[in-house]
């Protein structure tokens, strides 16, 4: 009997060819018992046993003896009470849920399957595939400050060079092929079994699913909008499966190649290998090619520069499908190496997105990355992303680190982060010069110790133990612990205090006091309340991981943060004690479809008691020399890193906030550590640079705006449990030493009086009064206590 599905021995199907029947090979023909030949019956049963692959399950849903299905049942039984959860009548409830929510998935993913089919059938007639020319032009995303107006840069501004397919080495397409449709040659197009997942995964209320062919990627980037509908999915489908009836596979290829987004700024593979590797196509290896293919799942989230492990993998998932397709053998597969690129500095980036407004659109991106809208969609998609940066404040924090930055070594490097208290929109963001794609000092790569700005954290988290900000500290420098080898000296230029409150051991800045009260309150709990308040790494590392490990050195900021965890932390002082996630994008659209509004994502941090103190403390720092114009309320805390045992800072922070905006600043090294030098050839400290960049630009963010008022301190907590020794009784006025009796009319160092009479004697030759004693022994009533120190 033929089939229209028989293939020939090549592997192309031919009609009518007939496929011989597969015959059992001797070994496994139906056995002969004691010399006997077996009837009909036992010999199919025979065959029926060798068939079978004993490594194989019996398949459910065959027909069961009532014996097989007890066994069964018990097995279940068993294997439950091996878990160690017995089925009981509320899990036996909940599973009976579970499988009837997944029969009504199934339902209804199947009937939206064939309402789609129905809706290609009578759409596949009317859709017709656009000229693929026409892909070139594509449409640029425009990015928008906060008022949905002002543009702030353009994505998709294309570096692209078109290059015919017969110029592209062979080991190249290959290399695509394999890392993005290994069927590509044989399918129709469409990949079924990927469209299902994307059917299963909407009707699931989960992410689209991958699985797309090229033909299919190629039709949504080049012709479609980037909306995650039923709707849209349709039309892919029809276009991709009209274009490879249209078109032929190279074609298809070529198109694919030259406009499918490379990331470096780069679109089409002669743009890529030049912006990877600074060569041409033609001169493209097989293992550079395999890298190249390897980044257009997430181009920038998979360069190497940035993510060596992650770009490592997939480069060796690209290698391992050339090998199994037989593109490569083997041993060349096995001595390949992973290439090395061309630094991004040196490639062409995307145009426009140099200094501060790259560093933004880095953030923008990988926000959006995050949120589901793939880089392909952001860079061709023509999408219209309106952000949370103010162009107001943005303008006036650059102008703040201008003026502030001008003329100062050129090893010195900056980052500004600016949150909006309550709802975490980044309203300024400056995170150096170095543009689009590069590092980023603000971001999370960057990971800056912090200082005594950190202190902010271990006094909240006091004041949630119970601590009241007027219990009293020992901050004597240098001071001993028993977890320490070497001292604690509190910072150069700061006092030892013997006994201070902790409201003015935070304004005073004492590590010894600090160390102190870390101690007492656990370093763990400092880190876990600080990554509530915002901050996600320590060091680099993601403090969830490592709260339980930290030391106490935490107390006095001996960790690195980001400039971006610090702001947001900053700002939930300012709301209350309420974090809020920063984000900086609003909302994204496609001509009148929404794609993506992004919604405020809120925690209590700590109680809005704490807040209430730990802002009064911190209200008193701001005294010292950052009042802001028109004495307009604020807080703030400074803080400085010490480079190694040099005496010289390496970091210097300035963080601080009003109500209605919140700001950290931090200077350092652009390179590698070491100490940081004004202009003036003096140390830098918080107060200094960073201090003069955050007043500078917080007034001029806010000139204009309304002046909020903090809540009033609310002294919680128990001021008798600080650390201090008991304040000393007083101690009686020594007796003063006796002295001679002048004779009368002898010369003396004191002058005589006018009304001195001779005969008469007072104390050092001072007249007495009536009933005055020859001899005094007065004592002082008052306390002989040293003063304490001022602030």
């Amino acid at each position: 009997m033929s089939s229209p599905f028989n293939r020939s021995q090549g592997g192309a199907r031919v009609p009518g060819a007939r496929v011989p029947r597969r015959r059992l090979p001797a070994s496994r023909e139906a056995p002969v018992r004691s010399g006997r030949q077996l009837d009909d019956s036992e010999a199919a049963q025979a065959r029926d046993d060798f068939d079978r692959d004993p490594r194989r399950p019996e398949r459910r849903g065959g027909i069961q003896s009532s014996e097989q299905r007890s066994t069964s049942s018990a097995r279940r039984g068993k294997t439950q009470q091996r878990r160690g959860a017995p089925l009981t009548a509320e899990k036996a409830n909940k599973l009976k849920k579970r499988r009837r929510r997944r029969k009504i998935y199934l339902i209804t993913s199947l009937t939206l399957l064939m309402l789609g089919m129905a809706t290609m059938g009578a759409g596949y007639a009317a859709l017709e595939v656009p000229l693929p020319d026409l892909a070139a032009a594509k449409q640029v995303s425009v990015i928008y400050y906060s008022d949905g107006k002002t543009e702030l840069a353009r994505l998709g501004v294309e570096n692209r060079e078109e290059v015919k397919l017969r110029d592209i080495p062979k080991h190249v397409q290959h290399a695509v092929i394999a890392a993005e449709d290994r069927s590509f040659y044989e399918n129709d197009g469409v990949s079924i079994s990927g469209t299902l997942r994307a059917f299963w995964s909407n009707v699931r209320g989960n992410d689209t699913q991958g699985g797309s062919t090229i033909t299919q990627q190629y039709v949504k980037n080049a012709f479609l909008s980037q909306e995650r509908t039923f709707t849209r999915k349709t039309k892919e489908i029809i276009l991709a499966r009209k274009m490879d009836q249209e078109y032929s596979k190279d074609q298809i290829l070529e198109y694919y190649l030259n406009t499918i987004f490379w990331g470096r700024g780069a679109y089409g593979i002669q743009a890529a290998a030049k912006a990877y590797f600074g060569v041409t196509v033609d001169k493209l290896t097989v293992e550079q090619s395999a890298l190249l293919a390897g980044v257009i799942k997430s181009p920038n989230a998979l360069d190497p520069e940035t993510n060596p492990a992650g770009a490592q993998q997939r480069w060796s998932y690209v290698i391992s499908g050339m090998v199994s397709k037989g593109w490569i053998d083997k041993a060349k597969a096995e001595t390949a190496q992973m290439p090395t690129t061309i630094p991004k500095s040196q490639a062409q980036i995307n145009s426009g997105l140099k200094g501060a407004t790259g560093t933004i659109m880095t953030r923008v991106q990988a926000e959006l990355v995050k949120s589901g809208i793939s880089e392909q969609q952001l860079n061709t998609g023509g999408l219209r992303v309106t952000t949370n940066i103010d162009a107001k404040m943005q303008k006036a924090l650059e102008a703040a680190v201008k003026e502030n930055m001008t003329g100062q070594p050129k090893n010195l490097a900056t980052g500004v982060v600016a949150v909006q208290p309550g709802t975490g929109k980044i309203k300024a963001y400056y995170g150096g010069e170095a543009g689009f794609a590069q590092f980023d000092v603000s971001g999370p790569d960057g990971s800056h110790p912090a200082g005594s700005s950190f202190k902010i954290y271990v006094l909240a988290q006091a004041l949630e133990q119970g601590i009241s900000i007027d219990s009293v500290w020992d901050g004597s420098s240098p001071r001993s612990f028993p977890d320490r080898i070497k001292p604690v000296n509190n910072s150069e230029g700061n006092n030892s205090c013997k006994r201070c409150t902790l409201d003015k051991a935070t304004v005073l800045s004492l590590n010894t006091a600090y160390y102190a009260l870390t101690s007492k309150i656990g370093a763990a709990n400092v880190a876990k309340l600080a990554a509530k308040a915002g901050i996600t790494h320590l060091d680099g590392k993601p403090i969830g991981e490592i709260a339980d490990q930290v030391n106490n050195n935490i107390g006095i900021g001996q960790y690195g943060v980001s400039v971006l965890d610090h702001a947001a932390g900053f700002a939930t002082f300012a709301n209350g004690g309420v974090y809020a996630k920063p984000r900086f994008v609003d909302k994204v659209s496609q001509g009148d479809s929404s794609l993506y509004q992004a919604e405020n994502e809120t925690k209590r941090a700590f109680s809005a008691d704490a807040a209430a103190d730990a802002d009064t403390v911190l209200r008193h720092v701001v005294e010292h020399g950052q009042q802001l114009a028109g004495d307009r309320p604020a807080a703030a805390k400074t803080g400085t890193h010490q480079y190694l045992e040099t005496g010289h800072n390496s970091h210097a922070w300035m963080g601080g906030f009003t109500p209605q905006l919140a700001a950290a600043v931090w200077v350092g090294n652009a390179g590698a550590d070491g100490p940081i030098i004004d202009k003036r050839g003096r140390d830098i400290y918080g107060a200094g640079v960073p201090g003069s960049i955050w007043k500078s630009f917080m007034n001029a963010a806010l000139a204009g705006a309304k002046k909020e008022e903090f809540p009033a301190a609310k002294h919680i907590g128990d001021a008798s449990l600080g650390d201090a020794p008991p304040e000393p009784a007083p101690a009686p006025a020594p007796a003063p030493e006796p002295t001679e009796q002048p004779n009368v009319g002898a010369p003396t160092d004191l002058p005589i009086p006018e009304n001195f009479r001779p005969g008469e004697r007072g104390l050092l030759g001072v007249p007495r009064r009536s009933g005055q004693s020859d001899n005094p022994n007065p004592r002082s009533t008052q306390s002989t206590a040293p003063p304490q120190d001022g602030p």
